[in-house]
């Protein structure tokens, strides 16, 4: 699997939306020049990583704050902390969030909330990297934004049917399990699974 897709699956797996994902995504393809690399240094300059913090950037900068986080967390550098740094800036509670200035992290997490790829795209361009000038490569991040989103969106893989009942099944112990709590069982979701089954089957035969 290459660095593109590692990454992709990683923030959906956070819980970026796949528009959020993409358009984040379109951003690392610029800065790393298109290698998703976590380890990509600036050519000719100081940035570093997936977001090429930038540790000339003056006090709080990414940078300084990504390393203070790998070591408030106990963790290395790597693909994932970089995005989990980044993440917690935007959804987070602690002074990284508040570094990405006043109100940015909430407006960046209404577009991923619901915005287009392109929407994405750029707010993560004006309000998380904020380089010196935006526009210089705002069209190729767009562009590889939507590229990203058509190309993994088409490649999902559609369930096997024989796997849906099991799945619905799933879907419906957590839905109950956060009404009920965790002490709903997957036997109980099996019991509710058939009595959900059994009454549509007698909906099914009055019509």
């Amino acid at each position: 699997m290459d660095n593109r897709k590692n990454i992709y699956n990683y923030m959906i797996q956070k819980g970026f939306t796949p528009n959020a994902a993409s358009g984040i995504m379109g951003n690392i393809g610029v800065e790393t020049r298109y290698t998703y690399d976590y380890t990509k240094k600036q050519d000719g300059g100081p940035g570093y990583g997936l977001f090429q913090f930038d540790p000339s950037a003056g006090p709080g900068n990414h940078m300084e704050n990504y390393q203070k986080f790998l070591k408030e967390n106990e963790v290395q550098d790597s693909m994932e902390s970089q995005i989990d740094y980044m993440y917690d800036t935007i959804y987070g509670e602690g002074k990284n969030r508040d570094d990405l200035g006043h109100g940015n992290a909430q407006k960046i997490r209404e577009v991923f909330k619901s915005g287009s790829p392109e929407d994405a795209a750029n707010i993560f361009l004006d309000r998380f990297e904020r380089p010196k000038n935006p526009e210089a490569s705002r069209k190729d991040r767009i562009r590889i934004s939507n590229e990203i989103s058509e190309e993994f969106m088409s490649t999902q893989e559609t369930m096997p049917m024989e796997q849906q009942p099991i799945n619905m099944l799933d879907g419906a112990r957590k839905f109950l399990q956060d009404e009920l709590g965790p002490q709903f069982s997957l036997k109980h979701s099996m019991f509710y699974g058939t009595g959900l089954v059994e009454g549509l089957n007698k909906e099914e035969n009055k019509q």
